[in-house]
């Protein structure tokens, strides 16, 4: 990009190449590469993805190599004018294909855009694609839920198919010290594994590793510091024992560095690097096994900054990262199973959607969601932030009311089916394709209705957790949420079927409300932003 104030070129020609190829690959992560030359070895180059505001993003990882040394390194942007640290980079490509078999339901998109080599003479720019790292079809797998009155149900974690290396963001303050872990999501096999890791010597400096807690035993760990002046650091870890398969994901490595008395305010980036060891992972066997990188960022902030967003297992401050645990005490917060403590940031930390203001005051399932991006790094930490307090929805419910009458979105009590002394009532919801996830408190008559059980509705999205709350009679707190969105319709689909035990001595029709008292009413998308939703209260006859 030009220099700020100065008008960009408008005379290069800018290309597109579309290419089919005819493969078939099993599920894994790939890295997509390409090479490209020009007519008569004319000078050329690949643009980097471009990111309005930001030079690069925490994942970007592209490579690029040299023809005439065949060796590769990172694709940096140095800046324009030069402005440490050099970023690293992604190429922009789209992979179009086809689905099959099952899929691993996931939420953590495995794109590595890669090399971009230097110009050699042949003919026209040629891309081969792989995959789509994006996986589009619907798990198969069907949620598991053990309805009791007062606990949590979830579902068997699904084992990691994909294996992937990780630096897990962190947050230091200047003069102080911050410890970076690096986790693996493991298949269950790896017995060593080694890498380095680059970072801004004018912010971090002095890097010492020690082995995390998901090392196996009998593991021994070696760095390498030879190079910590230029920011690079080496690790090797070796273990005459395996890594136990993800979920969740393993913490190999701490390691911690100084943080710089005067360091600026922002993220500074940690990536995976070849120097002074390249990457690589091994089994017991000592065969090499294929593994993809995710890089990181620490974010420089004033001391004692109060923790990430999302981040509230183990109660109540968190342990410095946002992983699978974290999603489970999201969904009893949403569900008033639990209440943050009053005495700690607790409620600032899990009031996290929307990202854009870290939070807006009310725990819902728009929390849950971003609990979820966070945890599978589709967005970075975050330092803690936003409102620490609830806030009313009411002016907000009445606009998405309006707004939700008029564009369709609509969640509603449907017709309930009785059986002797029992009775069924489904709730049901409009969809529009892109929700989510969805929470609602239930009230009912408990002098009428008692002993409620909740399942999940054949309605409901592939890979929904469901999640509710009992513990009051006349109440349900209700949240479903999933690794996939809805899928439109124009005729009600049953989420959630709720049956009673219906007292002897109830008689005519009993009403079924919607409210707030548990779960608040939200439907999001994926994001974990708000969609606007009507809802529609019901009623049920009883008949002796």
């Amino acid at each position: 990009a030009p220099p700020p104030g100065t008008a960009p070129g408008t005379t290069r020609t800018i290309w597109r190449n579309t290419v089919t190829i005819n493969t078939v690959l099993a599920p894994g992560t790939y890295w997509f590469d390409w090479a490209s030359t020009v007519t008569g070895a004319a000078a050329h180059f690949a643009p980097s993805k471009t990111i309005e505001g930001a030079r690069n993003a925490p994942t970007d990882n592209a490579r690029q190599q040299t023809v005439g040394t065949g060796v590769w390194t990172d694709a940096l942007d140095a800046g324009n004018p030069a402005t440490p640290p050099s970023l690293t980079q992604d190429f922009p490509f789209d992979v179009v294909g086809t689905g099959a078999g099952t899929p691993t339901p996931t939420n953590t998109p495995t794109a590595t855009p890669t090399n971009t080599p230097t110009a050699t003479p042949t003919a026209t720019p040629v891309v081969t694609a792989t995959p789509t790292n994006t996986p589009t079809a619907t798990p198969t797998a069907t949620p598991v839920v053990t309805p009791t009155p007062t606990s949590t149900p979830t579902a068997t974690p699904t084992p990691t198919t994909t294996r992937v290396v990780r630096v897990i963001s962190a947050i230091g303050s200047p003069g102080g010290t911050v410890v970076v872990p690096i986790s693996l999501d493991s298949l269950g096999n790896e017995a060593a594994l080694q890498f380095s890791i680059t970072f801004n010597t004018a912010i971090l400096s002095n890097p010492t590793a020690v082995l995390g807690s998901g090392a196996p035993p009998n593991t021994s760990i070696l760095v390498n510091p030879n190079e910590i002046a230029l920011g690079r650091f080496g690790v090797l870890v070796d273990s005459s024992n395996v890594f136990e398969q993800s979920p969740p994901s393993r913490e190999v490595v701490r390691i911690t560095f100084n943080v710089a008395a005067n360091a600026p305010n922002g993220q500074t980036p940690i990536n995976f690097g070849d120097q002074p060891i390249t990457r690589s992972l091994s089994d017991a066997g000592g065969n090499t096994i294929t593994a993809s990188y995710s890089n990181g960022v620490v974010s420089i902030g004033p001391a004692g900054p109060a923790g990430f967003e999302g981040d509230v297992a183990p109660r109540p401050n968190g342990d410095g990262t946002v992983l699978s645990t974290d999603v489970i005490q999201m969904r009893r917060f949403a569900t008033t199973l639990d209440i943050p403590d009053p005495l700690t940031n607790e409620r600032q930390r899990a009031d996290s959607a929307p990202r854009a203001t870290n939070g807006d005051g009310n725990l819902n399932a728009g929390d849950v969601v971003q609990a979820r991006r966070y945890a599978t790094t589709l967005d970075p930490l975050t330092p803690a932030g936003g409102p620490a307090r609830f806030v009313p929805e009411v002016i907000s419910s009445i606009v998405d009311s309006v707004y939700s009458y008029f564009f369709g979105r609509e969640v509603r009590i449907g017709e309930s089916k009785a059986d002797g002394t029992r009775i069924t009532v489904p709730v049901e919801i409009t969809a529009m394709g892109d929700e989510m996830a969805t929470g609602f408190t239930l009230e009912y008559d408990a002098a009428r209705l008692s002993n409620p059980q909740i399942v999940l509705g054949d309605g409901a999205a592939a890979g929904s957790t469901l999640t509710f709350n009992t513990n009051e009679a006349g109440r349900i707190g209700i949240l479903v949420d999933s690794t996939e969105t809805m899928t439109a319709s124009s005729t009600p689909k049953r989420i959630v079927m709720v049956t009673f035990d219906v007292s002897t001595e109830a008689m005519g029709e009993t009403a079924i409300t919607f409210t707030d008292s548990l779960a608040q009413r939200s439907v999001v998308g994926t994001t974990g932003n708000m969609l606007s939703t009507r809802y529609v209260d019901g009623s049920i006859a009883i008949a002796q």
